[in-house]
């Protein structure tokens, strides 16, 4: 078995951030993940050695705030999608 992921961008029209819906989906038992987090410009080592910021980095800092890798693993199922809308739901109802 692969164990590996399917990354998605969770843009505004999630209505929630990439984080909130993380927590929401780990409250669930589906080990989702943040990609591209941290970048390496945020490490003290790098800041020091570089003149690299998030400041010139925009796509890569924009993928490292909006990026979710969802599970797949053999037996993956419509939870996590089924989930994800969910949470989409509830939080367009707020909005």
């Amino acid at each position: 078995a692969n164990y590996s992921y399917f990354s998605i961008q969770v843009t505004d029209e999630f209505h929630l951030s990439r984080d909130a819906l993380l927590e929401a989906l780990h409250r669930k038992a589906i080990h989702a993940r943040r990609y591209f987090f941290p970048l390496v410009c945020e490490f003290e080592s790098v800041k020091k050695a570089s003149r690299m910021s998030d400041q010139n980095l925009t796509y890569a800092t924009r993928a490292s705030n909006n990026i979710l890798c969802l599970p797949i693993y053999p037996k993956f199922d419509l939870r996590v999608i089924q989930s994800i809308k969910h949470c989409i739901r509830l939080n367009a109802l707020r909005v």
